[in-house]
Protein backbone atom coordinates (compact mmCIF):
# COMPACT_ATOMS: atom_id res chain seq x y z
CA UNK A 1 0.00 0.00 0.00
CA UNK A 2 2.99 2.20 0.46
CA UNK A 3 4.72 2.04 -2.73
CA UNK A 4 1.48 2.45 -4.10
CA UNK A 5 0.59 6.05 -2.27
CA UNK A 6 4.50 6.77 -3.52
CA UNK A 7 4.18 5.83 -7.16
CA UNK A 8 0.65 7.79 -6.97
CA UNK A 9 2.36 10.90 -5.53
CA UNK A 10 5.57 10.39 -7.73
CA UNK A 11 3.05 10.79 -11.30
CA UNK A 12 1.26 13.67 -9.82
CA UNK A 13 4.76 15.41 -9.29
CA UNK A 14 6.05 14.28 -12.66
CA UNK A 15 2.64 15.71 -14.50
CA UNK A 16 2.78 19.02 -12.60
CA UNK A 17 6.23 19.66 -13.38
CA UNK A 18 5.88 18.51 -16.76
CA UNK A 19 2.86 21.03 -17.09
CA UNK A 20 4.84 24.33 -15.54
CA UNK A 21 8.28 23.52 -17.71
CA UNK A 22 6.12 23.50 -20.19
CA UNK A 23 5.21 27.61 -20.22
CA UNK A 24 8.09 29.08 -21.68
CA UNK A 25 6.45 32.56 -21.58
CA UNK A 26 5.05 32.21 -25.36
CA UNK A 27 1.79 33.24 -24.02
CA UNK A 28 3.08 36.62 -23.01
CA UNK A 29 4.66 37.02 -26.39
CA UNK A 30 1.46 36.26 -28.06
CA UNK A 31 -0.50 38.03 -26.11
CA UNK A 32 1.53 41.19 -26.49
CA UNK A 33 1.40 41.03 -29.95
CA UNK A 34 -1.91 40.54 -30.10
CA UNK A 35 -2.50 43.54 -28.46
CA UNK A 36 -0.15 45.77 -29.98
CA UNK A 37 -2.04 44.47 -33.51
CA UNK A 38 -5.00 45.21 -31.92
CA UNK A 39 -3.83 49.02 -30.89
CA UNK A 40 -3.02 49.24 -34.72
CA UNK A 41 -6.22 48.21 -36.00
CA UNK A 42 -7.99 50.06 -33.94
CA UNK A 43 -5.78 52.96 -34.74
CA UNK A 44 -6.64 52.52 -38.56
CA UNK A 45 -9.88 52.71 -37.48
CA UNK A 46 -10.48 56.00 -36.12
CA UNK A 47 -6.95 57.40 -38.43
CA UNK A 48 -8.66 60.54 -40.35
CA UNK A 49 -9.66 64.23 -40.54
CA UNK A 50 -12.94 64.92 -38.20
CA UNK A 51 -14.13 68.52 -38.23
CA UNK A 52 -17.40 70.68 -36.32
CA UNK A 53 -18.88 74.24 -37.85
CA UNK A 54 -20.06 75.96 -35.35
CA UNK A 55 -22.54 78.80 -35.45
CA UNK A 56 -25.01 77.40 -37.80
CA UNK A 57 -22.06 76.20 -40.20
CA UNK A 58 -19.97 79.05 -40.18
CA UNK A 59 -16.19 79.15 -41.82
CA UNK A 60 -14.77 80.79 -39.23
CA UNK A 61 -15.02 78.87 -36.45
CA UNK A 62 -14.47 75.08 -38.00
CA UNK A 63 -12.70 72.86 -35.36
CA UNK A 64 -10.63 70.21 -37.17
CA UNK A 65 -8.66 67.16 -35.62
CA UNK A 66 -6.66 64.94 -37.89
CA UNK A 67 -5.94 61.40 -35.97
CA UNK A 68 -2.52 59.54 -38.11
CA UNK A 69 -2.11 55.74 -37.61
CA UNK A 70 0.88 56.17 -35.55
CA UNK A 71 -0.80 58.09 -33.00
CA UNK A 72 0.25 61.67 -33.55
CA UNK A 73 -2.90 64.30 -34.11
CA UNK A 74 -3.42 67.87 -34.71
CA UNK A 75 -5.94 70.33 -34.25
CA UNK A 76 -7.15 73.60 -35.19
CA UNK A 77 -9.54 75.35 -33.30
CA UNK A 78 -10.44 78.71 -35.48
CA UNK A 79 -9.29 80.20 -38.63
CA UNK A 80 -9.45 83.83 -35.73
CA UNK A 81 -6.00 81.93 -34.57
CA UNK A 82 -2.79 81.13 -35.80
CA UNK A 83 -2.43 78.24 -33.11
CA UNK A 84 -2.12 74.34 -34.66
CA UNK A 85 -1.71 71.78 -31.97
CA UNK A 86 0.49 68.80 -32.50
CA UNK A 87 -0.02 65.84 -30.22
CA UNK A 88 0.00 62.54 -29.51
CA UNK A 89 -3.19 60.62 -29.23
CA UNK A 90 -3.70 57.15 -27.11
CA UNK A 91 -7.14 54.68 -27.11
CA UNK A 92 -8.56 53.46 -24.24
CA UNK A 93 -11.41 51.64 -25.89
CA UNK A 94 -13.48 53.80 -27.42
CA UNK A 95 -12.10 56.87 -25.71
CA UNK A 96 -9.58 58.85 -27.61
CA UNK A 97 -7.20 60.86 -25.05
CA UNK A 98 -5.30 63.65 -26.68
CA UNK A 99 -2.62 64.97 -25.31
CA UNK A 100 -0.96 68.18 -26.16
CA UNK A 101 2.51 68.93 -25.18
CA UNK A 102 3.47 72.00 -26.65
CA UNK A 103 1.10 75.03 -25.80
CA UNK A 104 2.10 78.63 -26.61
CA UNK A 105 3.22 81.12 -24.30
CA UNK A 106 3.05 78.38 -21.28
CA UNK A 107 6.29 78.15 -19.39
CA UNK A 108 7.27 75.16 -17.54
CA UNK A 109 5.59 71.11 -18.59
CA UNK A 110 1.97 71.54 -18.81
CA UNK A 111 -0.04 68.61 -20.67
CA UNK A 112 -3.96 69.60 -21.63
CA UNK A 113 -6.13 66.43 -22.17
CA UNK A 114 -9.19 66.47 -24.45
CA UNK A 115 -11.20 63.33 -24.71
CA UNK A 116 -13.61 62.13 -27.01
CA UNK A 117 -15.72 58.93 -27.55
CA UNK A 118 -15.33 57.79 -31.02
CA UNK A 119 -18.46 56.25 -32.32
CA UNK A 120 -19.86 55.43 -35.70
CA UNK A 121 -17.34 57.41 -37.78
CA UNK A 122 -17.71 60.51 -35.33
CA UNK A 123 -15.63 62.01 -32.00
CA UNK A 124 -17.60 63.40 -29.50
CA UNK A 125 -16.38 65.99 -27.19
CA UNK A 126 -16.82 64.49 -23.36
CA UNK A 127 -16.26 68.22 -21.63
CA UNK A 128 -16.59 66.79 -18.29
CA UNK A 129 -13.33 64.50 -18.63
CA UNK A 130 -11.36 67.26 -20.68
CA UNK A 131 -9.25 70.46 -20.18
CA UNK A 132 -10.56 73.83 -21.94
CA UNK A 133 -9.36 74.49 -25.30
CA UNK A 134 -7.65 77.81 -25.82
CA UNK A 135 -10.26 79.62 -28.01
CA UNK A 136 -12.97 77.65 -28.10
CA UNK A 137 -15.16 76.50 -25.54
CA UNK A 138 -16.66 73.20 -26.55
CA UNK A 139 -19.95 72.18 -25.02
CA UNK A 140 -20.26 68.40 -23.41
CA UNK A 141 -21.65 66.00 -26.70
CA UNK A 142 -19.94 68.14 -29.74
CA UNK A 143 -19.77 66.23 -32.57
CA UNK A 144 -16.99 65.68 -35.01
CA UNK A 145 -18.15 64.51 -38.23
CA UNK A 146 -15.51 62.62 -40.34
CA UNK A 147 -14.23 64.68 -43.37
CA UNK A 148 -12.34 64.51 -46.20
CA UNK A 149 -10.47 67.74 -45.61
CA UNK A 150 -8.89 68.95 -42.12
CA UNK A 151 -4.65 69.55 -41.20
CA UNK A 152 -4.10 65.91 -42.92
CA UNK A 153 -1.32 67.24 -44.99
CA UNK A 154 0.66 68.96 -42.19
CA UNK A 155 3.75 67.12 -41.67
CA UNK A 156 5.37 67.24 -38.00
CA UNK A 157 9.40 67.69 -37.61
CA UNK A 158 10.83 66.71 -34.34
Amino acid sequence: MKKFIALAFAIIALAVAVCSCGNTGKTDETTTAATEENARFAAAQVAGSYSRKNNGGSDINCFSISLQEDGTCTYYETMISSYIGFCKYTLDGDVIVINDHNLPGVSGSVTRTYKFRYNDDKLIFLAGESDKFMYITLPDGAIFDRSETALEEIEIID
